[in-house]
């Protein structure tokens, strides 16, 4: 009878390393999400109307964390609470918003020079065009967030090597 006799070298040793997979590729993967939502937070931060008071350009925020079960599958979100932060990057369809006194429309017309009934009638004509910070920002990042997960895998790979 013919028989092969089939040697393994290493294997316990990479099947080690593969056991402690998010305790290598978490904090690499963490770090590279981490950075990758504050470059798209600063860029879109560049990339928004300044306004009357300048809250939503300063109004971005950013986080990161893992989903449950893994310590290697990380998420990233980059956030702009603002009320009208929503409005101003996806534009709007005509609508008559708020105009009266005390309104953002009038604190704006009135630092303006100009009418608050005139800036709603024209928002109620054509709408509010899409200003698009946040996305172009993750646009602009991009390149950079492709070469941070790029780096960060290598690393991974290099810590499995037996």
């Amino acid at each position: 009878m013919i028989g092969y006799d089939v040697e393994v070298k290493g294997l316990k040793e990479q099947l080690d390393k593969l056991s402690k997979i998010d305790e290598i590729a978490g904090p690499k993967l963490r770090s590279a999400m981490l950075n990758s939502v504050q470059g798209i937070d600063n860029q879109a931060r560049d990339n928004a109307p300044v306004g009357l008071t300048g809250e939503v350009r300063s109004g971005f925020r950013h986080k990161v964390g893992y989903y449950s079960g893994s310590g290697s599958d990380v998420w990233g979100l980059v956030e702009n609470p603002t009320f009208y932060a929503r409005m101003l990057e996806f534009g709007t369809q005509p609508h008559w918003p708020p105009s009266g006194p005390g309104t953002k429309i009038d604190q704006w017309a009135s630092s303006h020079g100009t009418e608050a009934f005139l800036v709603a009638r024209k928002i109620a004509r054509t709408g509010v065009k899409a200003r698009r910070f946040l996305a172009r920002g993750f646009r602009e990042v991009r390149p950079a967030i492709d070469t941070l997960f790029a780096g960060a895998l290598r690393q991974i790979a290099e810590a499995l090597k037996v």
